[in-house]
């Protein structure tokens, strides 16, 4: 970069950065942020594991469907299902082959559940869409944080468990659901730069201040 300016250094630098950092193999940047390995679905010898997984699936779709979730924002349908979805398991165990438990992990941010089996385990992200067939960038997202290290502590599958929603707020029905492989899935990096209170308040920052002082 000899003979740029320092604005056109970092511009180049940018520049390279994002280009290095479009479709990158997701279970790559699983095994950076967390030292685990992405294993990927068999259609034949995991489908055992993928009829368990059916089956639930459709058992939370009848349910929803014949029981409409009574919530205003579809936004908040995903957070709705990540927590049903274990106490559906529950009240079936006995129709599963190879599922033994499933673990709402809480906290936020991938992944939202994991999916015991006999042999290993399923980490999974519950999404709940009206638009299938269109997307938007953050429709999945990944943050290699330490709430994801500490959520992310086997090698295992990973799947998102999409469930297709009909219905106006306060009367969303599951209609229909899709069940992806995320060994198979590319991802994105969106730049982000960020500051906090003590550098955006700083005082060489600020240009006039008024604060408010109560009488005790």
């Amino acid at each position: 970069m000899c003979g740029l300016s320092e604005i056109e250094q970092y511009r180049e630098l940018i520049r390279r950065i994002l280009e290095a950092f479009q479709d990158i193999s997701f279970p790559v940047i699983v095994k950076v942020a967390t030292d685990r390995d992405v294993e990927s679905f068999d259609p034949i010898e995991d489908q055992p594991i993928i009829s368990d997984l059916s089956t639930l699936a459709d058992e939370v779709m009848h349910t929803y469907y014949n029981t409409p979730i009574r919530i205003k924002r579809i936004n908040e349908v995903s957070n709705f299902l990540e927590k049903e979805i274990p106490k559906v398991f529950d009240a079936m165990r006995g129709k599963f082959v190879v599922l033994k438990n499933v673990v709402n992990l809480g906290g936020s941010g991938y992944p939202n559940l994991r999916i015991d089996y006999t042999g290993g385990h399923v980490y999974a992200d519950v999404k709940a869409t009206m638009r299938p067939d269109r997307g938007s960038a953050r429709d999945f997202y990944f943050t290699a944080g330490v709430e994801t290290k500490k959520k992310v502590t086997k090698d295992g599958k990973h799947a998102v468990l999409g469930f297709i929603i009909h219905g106006s707020p306060s009367n969303y029905r599951t209609v229909g659901w899709k069940l992806s492989d995320l060994s198979k899935v590319s991802v994105k990096a969106k730049t982000e730069f960020n500051a906090d209170n003590l550098e955006i308040y700083k005082k060489e920052a600020v240009i006039k201040e008024i604060i408010f002082k109560l009488h005790s």
